[in-house]
């Protein structure tokens, strides 16, 4: 995993720190920062928070009102963004689809998270993927990373598969998953069903419930860019989370390796107590007993043959299956190689 640097570290403890730590820490990420060279955008992003935060604290600095500026800027860019998504997106899909972090930002006006260099993140229920994805391609949409989906083999993809990646010629991306248990295991119809709802122009829009999209935030895969997964959670952190919910969560279906490695850091720069250390050393060593155990081969073709016949929908016939079947084996060609990154990931952790 990428190493977080301190000059990261203090810019994060000078956004979201609420103690005089955050003044000091400021004072020492400016002295090493070259205003005249290249910013990385994830660092232009959080200097409103900055701001606000040292504001907040009684300091005040001559950058301050440049800061501000980029919070006004990213609200230009975000609602261009958010203009655009009716023309990219059909508005049919929206009330069949849940905004995902860190798109949903795009709904918050207490959030400024430029939306323009982003991957755009939505979840659908797996009954609705497939048409949704039909859509999409109308609106000249094309899956990204070789994964060549023939549109009659979609249905049977959708199936087999969690998600898929997409891209326009313009370079917009987005990700469309139908399998929110990958995040929130057998609850995920509840987390569905637990979504707040809002308005978009003439629609509607869905986007999660605040301890749920926290969950979502702190699952991701913070390899390779620890900054940003500390910086979009500590975002959510300034929201209503309800914390004892969320240990119960981890304790039952834990994190990855990387993300317990983060997550002290994330709670001593957001004074939130989440994983005592006795909780991360039970879910580290459970992690690594499960790696070590391999699956014997009949046991792992007895579970595809399973999961195989478990995919199709109820009523399929043998036919449908047969056409689909391309599709589910591409599918889960995916998810197999999406589960072997993060494996990596963790042994090398």
């Amino acid at each position: 995993m990428t190493e977080l640097t301190s000059k990261e570290f203090d810019l994060l403890l000078a956004a979201f720190h609420r103690s005089p730590d955050a003044i000091a820490a400021f004072r020492r990420w400016n002295e090493e920062i070259d205003w005249d060279g290249v910013i990385d955008p994830d660092v232009v992003s959080l200097l409103p928070t900055v701001c606000n935060n040292l504001r907040s604290l009684g300091f005040d600095h001559p950058l301050f009102a440049r800061f501000l500026g980029v919070d006004r800027k990213t609200w230009v860019e975000n609602q261009r963004v958010k203009g655009q998504l009716m023309e990219w997106i059909p508005q049919k899909c929206f009330a069949d689809m849940v905004v995902l972090p860190s798109t949903s930002y795009l709904f918050d006006n207490s959030v400024r998270i430029p939306q323009y260099q982003r991957l755009l993140r939505f979840s659908s229920k797996p009954e609705y993927a497939s048409s949704i994805v039909q859509s999409l391609i109308k609106r000249d949409w094309v899956p990204e990373y070789q994964t060549t989906v023939p549109t009659r083999w979609i249905d049977g993809y959708v199936w087999g598969a969690d998600h898929l990646s997409l891209r326009r010629a313009t370079g917009e991306r987005l990700s469309l998953t139908w399998r929110l248990e990958a995040w929130f295991g057998a609850r995920w119809r509840a987390v569905w069903e637990r979504s707040e709802l809002g308005s978009f122009g003439n629609c509607s829009v869905r986007w999660l419930e605040k301890t749920d999209a926290m969950e979502f935030t702190l699952r991701q895969l913070p390899t390779k860019h620890p900054f940003r997964w500390l910086m979009q959670s500590l975002w959510l952190a300034k929201d209503e989370v309800h914390w004892i919910d969320l240990r119960s969560r981890f304790l039952e279906y834990p994190l990855s390796l990387d993300a317990l490695s983060l997550l002290p850091v994330f709670e001593e720069i957001a004074q939130i107590d989440v994983l005592s250390e006795s909780d991360l050393l039970t879910l580290r060593r459970s992690i690594q007993d499960r790696k070590s155990n391999p699956v014997h081969p009949w046991h792992w073709f007895r579970g595809a043959w399973a999961r195989y016949r478990s995919s199709w929908p109820s009523g399929s016939s043998w036919l449908e299956v047969a056409k689909q079947t391309p599709g589910y084996v591409l599918g889960r060609w995916s998810r197999w190689k999406q589960s072997r990154r993060r494996l990596s990931t963790d042994q090398r952790s």
